[in-house]
């Protein structure tokens, strides 16, 4: 879990990529300036914005120009979710459990 995690801080956002934006930011930098910006509404939020975001270490940023739609792109987000989770399940049943509440 913790090393598809780490693969975050090297992910560039893909939406950057494809549009050729020079030193594109991580998915790192991307959800530490959400968060932040996120505090003053809680810690909950926070953590929500956190937990979209690690699915991207299993697949990476869909976007509007993959041509699939809103539905089919939560498809693939929450079986990446999943995926993490079920990593961490036999060695934290409740950090997992509260991952996919949240």
């Amino acid at each position: 879990f913790l090393e598809r995690i780490e693969l975050l801080k090297t992910t560039c956002y893909y939406g950057w990529v494809i549009y050729s934006i020079s030193n594109p930011e991580s998915v790192v930098d991307y959800s530490y300036r959400i968060v932040i910006f996120n505090d003053e509404t809680g810690a909950r939020a926070s953590k929500i914005v956190l937990i979209h975001d690690i699915e991207e270490a299993v697949i990476r940023d869909i976007t509007l120009s993959d041509g699939i739609s809103l539905e089919e792109k939560y498809t693939h987000e929450v079986i990446a979710i999943k995926f993490l989770i079920y990593t961490i399940h036999p060695i934290n049943l409740k950090f997992a459990d509260r991952i996919l509440e949240l």
